[in-house]
C-alpha cells in the first residue's frame, strides 16, 4: 500500500472539519452551532466595524453554521480544490482560496451591522472561478466559462446564503485565475 500524502485541499478540509467539531463540542451541539459561537468566531459585522475585531474577517472563512453547511462546502472544496491543485502551484491555490475568502468577508461588511456570516463559500467560489477562467484561457473557451461561473453564482442565491461573499470570491478567483499562470498541461 502506497503512502498517501495529504494534498492542500485535504489539509483545508481537515482544518475546517476540526474547527467545526471543536466548536460543536464547545457549543454542546455538533449538528447546529449556537449563534453566540458564530458571532464570536465567525464574522459579526458590528464586532468588526465598531469593536475592531478584524481577525473575524479571516476566522469566519473556517467557521460553519451546521453539519449540512460544512458538508456542502467541503464537498465543493474537494471538487474545485482538486482541480485547482492540477492547475496552479500550491502557493497560488492557497492565495486564491484565502484572498477569495477575505474579499468575500470584506464584501459582507456591506450588509447590516448585526449580520453574522460564516463559511468557506467565498473562498470556494474563488477557487471555482479561478479554475474556470484558467481552463477557459487554456482551451479558448473563456466566454463560455465566464457564463458557467455566472450560472453557479445565480444557483447559489438561496435563503440564508451570503451572496456578497460569493460575489467577492468569484471576483477574486476570476481576477487571479486570469493573471496567475497555470501549470503546463
Amino acid at each position: 500500500m502506497e503512502n498517501y500524502k495529504l494534498s492542500l485541499t485535504d489539509i483545508l478540509i481537515v482544518i475546517n472539519s476540526i474547527i467545526y467539531v471543536i466548536l460543536g463540542v464547545l457549543g454542546g451541539n455538533i449538528l447546529i452551532l449556537p449563534i453566540s459561537l458564530l458571532a464570536q468566531w465567525g464574522q459579526w459585522n458590528r464586532a468588526v466595524l465598531e469593536f475592531g475585531a478584524y481577525w473575524q474577517l479571516f476566522s469566519s472563512i473556517f467557521i460553519h453554521a451546521n453539519i449540512l453547511h460544512i458538508g456542502a462546502n467541503m464537498f465543493f472544496l474537494w471538487i474545485y480544490g482538486k482541480r485547482a491543485e492540477e492547475l496552479f502551484a500550491s502557493y497560488s491555490f492557497l492565495a486564491i482560496y484565502l484572498i477569495g475568502g477575505l474579499l468575500g468577508s470584506l464584501f459582507t461588511l456591506l450588509l447590516p451591522l448585526d449580520t453574522v456570516s460564516v463559511g468557506a463559500s467565498g473562498a470556494i467560489f474563488a477557487v471555482l472561478a479561478a479554475d474556470l477562467i484558467s481552463l477557459g484561457r487554456r482551451y479558448g473557451k473563456l466566454k463560455q466559462n465566464i457564463l458557467v461561473a455566472a450560472l453557479f453564482f445565480m444557483f447559489s442565491i438561496t435563503v440564508g446564503s451570503n451572496i456578497l461573499a460569493h460575489l467577492g470570491g468569484i471576483f477574486d478567483g476570476a481576477l487571479l485565475g486570469y493573471f496567475i499562470p497555470s501549470k503546463k498541461k
